[in-house]
């Protein structure tokens, strides 16, 4: 995680060299288009006072949480691009919400990406319900989904309701 950090806020960094060197002159607002507490927030938490430090000025952290991120994306798209305002995009606001809703911003034409911050690997099961998890397991004694000692579940992100976990 701490290569992650650097690798990031010396991408930020570059670009900052990059520009004028007033910039910036006034705290960077930093949109994050889901509620407190989730992933994302924590990950943009854990950055923001290294980066507010490399700038120089205070960088704000906003939740606009709500429709899958695309509320507060859609205020990050209507920012002056000046510089002042970052947006943390998300799978969900800039890949799947566009093929579920009207949108009031085009991902590829309303922003300039800055950063990669990390990636999350998915996995996919045919199996969504705990019940099904418990009931393969009773009618499949010798095959293990898992040991007993671990968990299986999910964060919250999104303002999601977690996925119970589920002890064999």
């Amino acid at each position: 995680m701490s290569k992650l950090i650097a690798i990031v806020l010396s991408l930020l960094v570059s670009a900052h060299s990059a520009l004028a060197q007033t910039y910036p002159s006034k705290p960077i607002r930093w949109i994050v288009p889901f509620t407190a507490g989730s992933t994302s927030d924590t990950v943009c938490r854990t950055l923001q006072p290294e980066l507010s430090r490399l700038l120089g000025q205070p960088v704000v952290i906003e939740n606009r949480p709500g429709a899958g991120g695309s509320l507060g994306t859609t205020e990050g798209a209507k920012a002056a691009p000046d510089g002042y305002t970052l947006t943390y995009a998300s799978s969900s606001a800039f890949a799947t919400n566009v093929h579920l809703m009207r949108l009031a911003y085009q991902p590829v034409q309303d922003f300039a990406p800055v950063s990669m911050i990390g990636a999350t690997p998915y996995v996919i099961s045919k199996m969504v319900q705990p019940s099904q998890w418990v009931a393969h397991s009773v009618s499949h004694p010798a095959v293990k989904i898992w040991p007993p000692e671990q968990e299986v579940g999910h964060g919250a992100e999104h303002g999601a309701v977690p996925a119970g976990t589920v002890d064999v």
